[in-house]
């Protein structure tokens, strides 16, 4: 009895502890993002704001106007606001 208990416990163990990739949608209705760094889920927004800062912050900020394509550098990181939201 003992043994089927600890097997029972070493299965749903394994079960819950899912890997996501860093990124990684959830694809339910709600768009929620999988943070591997915070290991939660992130509404898209959240998820773009924790990488910037992680990365040293918006270079750019956001908006709805893009900065000057030969103002921005490689790796420069802007958040844009588009119509829809």
């Amino acid at each position: 009895m003992r043994t089927i208990f600890i097997l029972f416990l070493l299965i749903s163990t394994l079960a819950a502890a899912q890997e996501y990739r860093h990124g990684q949608f959830d694809g339910s209705a709600i768009d929620r993002v999988w943070n591997q760094q915070t290991q939660s889920w992130n509404s898209p927004i959240e998820f773009w704001h924790h990488y910037a800062k992680t990365k040293g912050g918006l270079t750019w900020g956001e908006g709805s106007t893009y900065p000057e394509y030969e103002k921005v550098k490689e790796f420069d990181t802007f958040l844009v606001q588009v119509e829809g939201g």
